[in-house]
């Protein structure tokens, strides 16, 4: 009984966050299409929307300057790839950093996530290169304006 009480606890965590990463990407996801006609979902949430539980549970930073980076591939039906990401950040200045993903296995599902701090209104330009299994480079840039959340 202790071990279904587990199970229960971790799908119910599994749960809240899919639901979190759709609601997400219903009210601010992109879609990008690729050459070779597989699609590349994108958002970007503000971390306090996360539970502390899912936020630790994933090493993702709770905070008001925090936000989170969410890229999926998907193949025409709709299935999730995988594929070797690697991407940068680029503020109005120029200035450059590295991003770093993480990739979160879920059931049939694979998300890649990376961690974003940002300034109190900060415009940022972002690039991700992304390798897929098939061989071919994909290219994701977009610029998205980030908001302080509230605590």
């Amino acid at each position: 009984m202790h071990f279904i009480g587990l199970a229960e606890s971790k799908m119910s965590r599994i749960s809240i966050l899919l639901l979190l990463l759709s609601l997400a990407g219903f009210t601010s996801a992109e879609v990008k299409k690729t050459s070779s006609n597989q699609e590349i979902h994108y958002s970007i949430v503000p971390t306090l929307f996360l539970s502390r539980e899912i936020a630790s549970q994933y090493n993702i930073t709770r905070a008001k300057d925090r936000s989170f980076l969410n890229i999926s591939i998907k193949d025409k039906a709709g299935k999730s790839l995988k594929a070797l990401l690697t991407g940068q950040r680029e503020n109005l200045l120029g200035q450059k950093q590295k991003i770093v993903f993480q990739e979160i296995l879920e059931a049939d599902t694979i998300y890649y996530l990376a961690n974003i701090k940002h300034g109190k209104e900060e415009h940022i330009k972002f690039g991700a290169q992304i390798q897929m299994n098939n061989g071919n480079l994909e290219e994701l840039k977009f610029e998205k304006k980030l908001y302080w959340g509230e605590n």
